[in-house]
């Protein structure tokens, strides 16, 4: 099917680009900060816990199947012990050097060469 391509308003007749034209578009974008709404914190960090959540949702139960209840349970609270460890143990070094808590400032503080590979 062919179809004829007509000139758009951005185009004069030859098909060339004006720049009067470029300059009215500009003055007469979109005005973006009343067009679109902005996320807040809290929504971003909901978004987020979705995406985690639900990623463990879909691959927990596959999880299950795979090694059997009693295995699953064990590897589940393990698991979840060595996240809460974890964090704990960042957060106490994030005081202890006087950083927000984060891995890339506690790696800057720790190793400043090999902060990129942490």
């Amino acid at each position: 099917i062919m179809m004829e391509m007509k000139p758009t308003a951005s185009e004069n007749e030859d098909g060339d680009d004006t720049l009067a034209h470029l300059e009215a578009s500009r003055t007469s974008s979109v005005d973006y900060e009343t067009t679109f709404k902005k996320a807040t914190q809290m929504s971003c960090f909901i978004n987020l816990a979705n995406t985690i959540i639900g990623s463990g949702m879909l691959g927990l139960p596959y999880a299950y199947s795979a090694s059997g209840w009693f295995v699953g349970t064990f590897l589940l609270l393990i698991c979840g012990a060595s996240s809460g460890f974890a964090l704990h143990t960042l957060s106490l070094c994030a005081l202890k050097i006087g950083t927000p808590a984060s891995f890339y400032s506690v790696a800057t503080k720790a190793l400043p060469p090999l902060t990129l590979v942490i």
